[in-house]
């Protein structure tokens, strides 16, 4: 190894350690950090080492160096001028769905000229870790599908101040520091619902997650109630995400008796859909039924099913990116609805 390629490995380990510092809380924004001196001791390394650490973290905009004063970090929370040549898609788990977006995500992008990672969040693990990790490694660039991972604000706050560019994909909640790009679900339960509607139905089910802490279920559920306030819901264990845990028959049947009486359902996943529709056909049980997000099964079983227009959201994410990653952007963070596109099966009904 060179003599140079020493000295930055070592000026590399101080950066690392001052934004491990500030992530952990140790320096917060607008903290005075140790003197040139004192890092240096601490470290292990010489001041110019330090020097060249500090002048790196002031060009990103991570600290401000005052003169006769010392070193404060100093956050920037705005866009910055920086390539998309690399962008790490995070997400806590691989279904149907998500290999669909993955495959249309990868499309767009190679035109773009990214590439694209894939970090899987394991479950129970911290969200805000696990984007560190990958802050450590050198990638900025992040799309996160959150799920049912625990978002914290003022992590996300420091992480997005550390110089992250973070986008939000099917996830409708709202906040300061990155875009959320998802599905209009106020216009698809209308859609899906207005379906039912025409083929006859008058009294219409719900079946969703129990899991309403999720944006996307939860809204699901709210718009659905506005549209049938009498309309009987049905919530399913979130244990049974897992798309290797099997639903047991006990539940399916009592999922079957609850749903005793109504004339159509309205699915809030097409995955359970599905495997729902198929079970309740066996018992003799025909309703015409809708699902969100087709699956392959959705044709054998006449389903109509709203399909994510994945083409659409891939290309507000890329653009979403490439905004925050040129300093002529001002615009603040938002979410952007994008409308399903219905798909209807050969042989709608049952």
């Amino acid at each position: 190894m060179t003599e140079s390629a020493e000295q930055k490995k070592l000026y590399l380990k101080v950066r690392r350690h001052i934004c491990g510092q500030i992530y952990n809380d140790v320096y917060a924004d607008g903290d005075y950090i140790p003197s040139e001196r004192k890092l240096a001791e601490d470290l292990g390394v010489s001041r110019v080492t330090v020097r060249k650490a500090l002048d790196l973290l002031e060009e990103e905009q991570i600290v401000d160096r005052q003169q006769g004063s010392g070193t404060r970090v100093s956050l920037y929370y705005g866009p910055r001028n920086r390539e998309m040549d690399v962008i790490t898609i995070v997400a806590p788990a691989e279904n149907y769905f998500f290999s669909r977006f993955m495959g249309a995500f990868q499309t767009e992008a190679e035109k773009c000229g990214s590439l694209v990672m894939y970090k899987q969040a394991a479950n129970g693990s911290s969200l805000s870790d696990c984007l560190f990790k990958i802050y450590e490694k050198g990638f900025r660039n992040v799309v996160i599908w959150p799920e049912d991972l625990e978002i914290c604000p003022h992590e996300l706050k420091k992480l997005t101040g550390l110089g992250m560019n973070l986008v939000f994909f099917d996830s409708p909640l709202e906040n300061p520091y990155a875009d959320c790009v998802c599905i209009d679900n106020k216009h698809a339960i209308r859609s899906l619902h207005e379906i039912l509607k025409k083929a006859g139905c008058r009294k219409i089910a719900y079946v969703g997650w129990e899991q309403l802490r999720i944006g996307n279920i939860a809204a699901r559920e709210k718009f659905f109630r506005e549209l049938e306030p009498d309309g009987r819901i049905c919530r399913i264990p979130w244990k049974y995400s897992d798309r290797y845990v099997r639903f047991p028959d006990r539940m399916m049947e009592e999922i079957m008796n609850e749903l005793e009486g109504a004339d159509g359902v309205l699915y809030s996943i097409g995955e359970f859909g599905a495997v729902l529709e198929k079970y309740f056909r066996s018992k003799g049980v025909k309703r015409h039924a809708v699902m969100f997000d087709r699956c392959p099964e959705a044709d054998d079983l006449g389903i109509y099913s709203l399909e994510q227009d994945f083409e659409s959201m891939t290309k507000r994410i890329l653009s979403c990116l490439a905004e925050r990653n040129s300093m002529n952007h001002v615009q603040e963070p938002k979410v952007y609805f994008i409308d399903g596109r219905g798909k209807e099966s050969s042989r709608f009904g049952f």
